[in-house]
């Protein structure tokens, strides 16, 4: 039985981390413990009280063009509830960003889950843009504009974010104060890491598309079962199995990657 691991295989699979760590960044959000209760803001153009930005409180507007006056204006509220966009009660301002606004706010998901429809989370982000793009507000005063450029590139960053189990999953633990970097190996075992370097191996060996075929597809395989892995964790709430699975999900995504690097 291996006892120990090697020091030229930890390196080595500490270097297959880091692309994945690399890719996946996401913007954060402040940690949970660190979030005070957001307090009731106001409008910064009209005064008018704000609800707080949570998924229940505030509806996305619709946008149409005014023909008469060639700019955007504010039509009833969209049915889908989302984090605070634009004062839709009020004067129809874009606002700010708010400090407490998570990823999970933004597509009003709540409570946060790993177990997301990335059909209906992209749907609900091509809707969003179209609202606070700088396209459609081009209209509106400069300090609106810039708002509204803020909230695209959030919203972008919230998408891109959820959209990947890894990314969802590694965002999830930041909420908990749980940051994974590249020399986290969680209790990965030195079995698990020696698995690792003979897969690098059959990659350097490959021969053929056939081969590549075949180790693309086993790869795949291990990417479903560590995200199978990661749903169960998240649901019984078990953060250490979850964390010990994110770190077990960034090789085979940097062994992903090698694999779409290798050509014949």
């Amino acid at each position: 039985m291996i006892s120990s691991t090697p020091k030229h295989i930890a390196r080595r699979c500490q270097a297959l981390t880091a692309p994945a760590l690399q890719l996946y960044r996401p913007y954060s959000a402040s940690p949970a413990s660190a979030r005070p209760p957001p307090p009731i803001s106001n409008c910064w153009n009209c005064g008018k009280s704000l609800c707080t930005p949570t998924p229940t409180c505030a509806k996305m507007p619709m946008l149409r063009n005014d023909a008469s006056s060639n700019s955007s204006t504010i039509k009833k509220p969209d049915p889908i509830p989302s984090s605070l966009l634009i004062d839709v009660d009020g004067c129809g301002a874009v606002q700010p960003v708010s400090l407490w606004t998570s990823f999970f706010d933004v597509f009003a998901i709540s409570p946060p889950s790993f177990d997301v429809d990335l059909g209906a989370l992209k749907q609900r982000y091509l809707r969003m843009q179209q609202i606070v793009h700088p396209d459609a507000n081009s209209q509106r005063s400069e300090k609106e504009r810039d708002f509204s450029e803020t909230q695209s590139v959030f919203i972008n960053k919230a998408y891109q974010a959820l959209r990947d189990p890894l990314a969802r999953a590694k965002y999830m633990l930041h909420l908990k104060d749980i940051h994974i970097d590249e020399a986290d190996k969680g209790s990965i075992s030195p079995q698990s890491l020696m698995e690792i370097m003979e897969i690098w191996e059959e990659i350097e060996g490959l021969e053929n598309q056939e081969g590549l075929d075949a180790l693309t597809h086993e790869n795949e395989k291990r990417i479903a079962d560590e995200v199978r892995a990661l749903s169960k964790a998240f649901q019984i709430q078990d953060l250490a199995l979850a964390k010990d699975a994110v770190v077990k999900l960034q090789y085979w995504y940097s062994l992903k990657q090698r694999l779409r690097d290798v050509h014949f």
